[in-house]
Order: C-alpha cells, then structure tokens, then sequence
C-alpha cells in the first residue's frame, strides 16, 4: 500500500518519529515546512502528524486538512500527534486540533510524547515554555513503543483489508 506520511516539524522530534515510520513502512514522508505535499490522489494512506504548540498543531496541517478532507476521506488515515502534555491533554489536544469527521474516519491514532529541545527553541520560546511548564509534568521523551504498536496497527489493518 503506497504510504504517505504529512507532517511539520520545526524543532526535530516529528521528524524523528516521521523518520522512523518512514524506515519501518517503506513510505514517503514530506515536512509541510519545507516541502510542498505530494499528490494526494497518489496514496492510498495518508499518515499525518505534528507537534502541538500553544495548544494548536502547525497551521499548515490544519490548512490541508480543510483543503482535502473530501480527499482524505476516501483514503485510509492515520493521525499523532507529539505533545509534552500528559496522555489525557494530548487526547485533548487531538479533539482540538483534527476534525471530529477525520478523527471518526481514522483507522489509527497517536500519542507519541516528544523532546523538548531547549537549544532548538528561539529566546520567545524559551521564555514561553518556562512560563506553561511551569507547574506542569512534561513528558520529556519519545514514546517509541508506542510509534511501534502505531505501525503495527496500521500493518494489521493493511492484511485485513488485503
């Protein structure tokens, strides 16, 4: 199955986790950062992701999102998200930021914590990420037995509908 995974990343834990996915199912990855997305109507699945900050996900997700939800939704796909909140905000933060109608059409769903990278972050940053993780437990690591039991799941649902 022709595999595409969507993602931003700007200070490099997505890119890991897109990396790594992109290494166990032989698929193309592209950063909405840096790149334009590819053809959707090439794949079969569509795998998208990014990190949350200030409680929203990268507004280039979003914006293809709405431009090819019609599209998506006649593809198989897979949403995460990497987010240093607890496991019950990153499930928050995945009814906030994707679509009620593409969260109820996905076959798998993510949480995969993330790094954060205080070198990568700009002086604003800094000063910001102090200020919410202030009294907050952050979860400072991937979270990669769970990028795995993603994949499997997607691998599975790959057999059965083969």
């Amino acid at each position: 199955m022709k595999t595409l995974i969507i993602y931003t990343s700007k200070h490099g834990s997505t890119e890991k986790i897109a990396s790594y996915m992109k290494d166990k199912l032989q698929c193309d990855t592209v950063n909405l950062l840096n790149h334009q997305c590819p053809e959707l109507e090439d794949y079969e699945q569509v795998i998208i992701g990014g990190s949350i900050y200030y409680n929203s996900i990268n507004p280039a997700i979003t914006e293809l999102i709405e431009e090819k939800l019609d599209l998506l939704l006649t593809k198989r796909v897979a949403l995460f998200l990497v987010c240093l909140m607890s496991e019950e905000s990153a499930a928050e933060q995945f009814n906030n930021n994707y679509s009620e109608q593409l969260l109820n059409h996905s076959t798998a769903d993510g949480f995969f914590g993330g790094i954060l990278q205080q070198q990568e972050l700009n002086p604003i940053e800094k000063v910001v990420t102090s200020f919410v993780f202030k009294n907050v437990n952050v979860n400072d690591d991937i979270y990669y037995d769970e990028v795995d039991r993603f994949i499997e799941a997607l691998i599975i649902e790959d057999k059965v509908n083969s």
